[in-house]
């Protein structure tokens, strides 16, 4: 349950904690009287607070990651190799950019994700 607090809006985190604390013994005590300790502090709230965002994951970056490392097709490049393949990748980024600007949404740059993703999506954004 503790990790659902991420969901809600960052004012009414505390508030949600303390319902989810009522009764607590034991080892999960300790978690939550730690967790309350260390993460709960208004400052630290929006490091981990996931509410309003559409991204909620780092697979964007993860598949980026992975594209570089196929088309560098080895695990050390030298630097002109690097800085190629960096202007490359740039220039790919630029046109994606500029595509969507253009309204054209169905090239590289564009995300398609599954009909459940957009379910998902809008059942976490009606109680959110």
């Amino acid at each position: 349950m503790m990790m659902a607090l991420a969901f809600l809006p960052v004012h009414l985190a505390p508030a949600g904690f303390e319902i989810i604390n009522v009764g607590m013994s034991g080892q999960l005590e300790a978690l939550y009287q730690y967790f309350q300790q260390e993460w709960l502090p208004a400052p630290k709230i929006p490091l981990w607070n996931v509410h309003g965002m559409s991204v909620r994951t780092n697979n964007h970056l993860e598949g980026w990651h992975s594209r570089m490392n196929k088309r560098a097709r080895k695990h050390y490049l030298g630097f002109y190799q690097f800085f190629e393949l960096i202007l490359d990748e740039q220039g790919k980024t630029k046109t994606a950019v500029r595509q969507i600007d253009d309204g054209y949404t169905h090239g590289r740059g564009s995300v398609r994700r599954s009909a459940a993703y957009g379910v998902q999506q809008r059942r976490v954004a009606a109680l959110t």
